[in-house]
């Protein structure tokens, strides 16, 4: 039976591997913290100090058997000791003329800054996917995205982002769109729309049985909480 047991852990083990998770009878928190701060690490980076279940999505696990023992290889990335801040970056446009409006094109969908703005980097979509996601917020990204430092006016959307910026810089790409209906853009983790239409339009908002009418002009931003107190 203890024989059947062990057989037992160690295929359970192995499917856990594939999964990318630990097997908890091997491996824990406490053994991998052990194990990481007894080596020295150079200057500027550290290791992750995610809780144990947000650590397991960043850490991949290889794990073979050698004759009697089953063994363990952690990829654990280092992490640098700057924070970014993520935007994604959402084209709104701004009217001109006879339902012509203009926007500035974006080189890629994402960029990331430092909070004193000296750095900056972009992503696409398909580079953030690629990226770890310990929780719903954060991102431990490979460092495979060139890094930046920051010079006025050499890049569009950095140079928007910093708050020294009083004008749109000539690196941007503008271009022009036809709207025949008002465009909206959903911010995420919250009830609000930014907006943009041609002409004036009526809404109604249906919330408990009450619905309310709203008329929206030219552009702003629609905030549903604010619309259910009024």
């Amino acid at each position: 039976m203890e024989c059947q047991h062990g057989y037992e852990i160690l295929v359970d083990a192995l499917i856990h591997a594939e999964q990318g998770t630990f097997q908890p009878q091997f491996v824990t928190a406490e053994k991998i913290k052990t194990v990481v701060t007894a080596q020295k690490l150079p200057t500027g980076v550290d290791y992750p100090s995610f809780p144990f279940s947000e650590l397991q999505h960043i850490i991949v696990p290889h794990i073979y058997s050698h004759n009697q023992f089953l063994v363990y290889v952690l990829d654990i990335p280092l992490l640098s000791s700057t924070l970014f801040h993520l935007y994604k970056i959402l084209p709104f446009p701004t009217f001109k003329q006879d339902n012509v409006f203009s926007f500035i094109y974006p080189s890629k969908g994402y960029i990331f800054m430092d909070s004193l703005k000296r750095q900056y980097g972009k992503l696409s979509t398909n580079e953030l996917t690629r990226c770890f996601h310990p929780n719903p917020i954060q991102k431990v990204c490979k460092e495979e995205i060139p890094i930046l430092s920051y010079i006025l006016g050499n890049d569009c959307e950095s140079t928007l982002l910093h708050p020294s910026s009083q004008n749109i810089p000539p690196t941007c790409e503008i271009r022009v769109l036809r709207l025949t209906k008002t465009y909206w853009i959903l911010l995420s983790f919250s009830n609000q729309w930014l907006f943009v239409t041609p002409k004036p339009e009526n809404l109604s908002v249906i919330c408990d049985d009450i619905t309310k009418q709203v008329e929206i002009r030219q552009k702003g931003k629609l905030a549903l909480d604010t619309l259910i107190l009024q």
